[in-house]
């Protein structure tokens, strides 16, 4: 069976993605022409909407992996985010989850101005009966070189499959 809604939330993936260009300060540092390959433990959570009667928190943690790339000066900066060794606990039920995830987020930074572009994914994958959530969003966000938010954009479209 599965089963498809809209929603307008903001999922972990996101979260990650937004805290992996803050980790590498992009706004402050684009100029640079780096590539980096972190690993860092993280720790929250999410929604399984999947879930009987309306949904259930479920606390996850694991490794993230972003790998950030920029070739040249005046260039954009891609960034990719993927979940390793992710598990999950569902915090009313006790259910047990493994959590997969990648985000793939495109920076465009010109004239102190910044715009994020990403897709993602995000799976909770029931290790008993429960149906598993299949999330796929997109994100788009622009800054004005203050700071402050010009555009925002989510789109998110969660299935129940099981």
């Amino acid at each position: 069976m599965k089963t498809s809604m809209r929603v307008r939330s903001f999922p972990i993936v996101a979260t990650l993605a937004i805290a992996g260009a803050s980790f590498f300060g992009l706004t402050a540092q684009a100029w640079a022409e780096v590539v980096a390959n972190v690993r860092f433990p993280f720790s929250g959570t999410t929604t399984n909407s999947c879930f009987p009667g309306g949904g259930e928190q479920v606390a996850v943690e694991g490794v993230a992996h972003i790998v950030y790339r920029q070739q040249n000066r005046d260039e954009p900066v891609d960034t990719t985010l993927n979940f390793e060794r992710f598990e999950g606990v569902g915090l009313t039920s006790g259910d047990r989850y493994t959590v997969t995830g990648t985000s793939a987020i495109h920076h465009n930074i010109t004239e102190g101005a910044t715009s994020e572009n990403s897709v993602q994914t995000l799976g909770l994958i029931s290790r008993g009966s429960d149906e598993n959530l299949q999330f796929k969003g997109y994100f788009h966000v622009t800054y004005n070189a203050q700071g402050e938010v010009t555009s925002y954009r989510f789109e998110g479209d969660p299935s129940c499959v099981g």
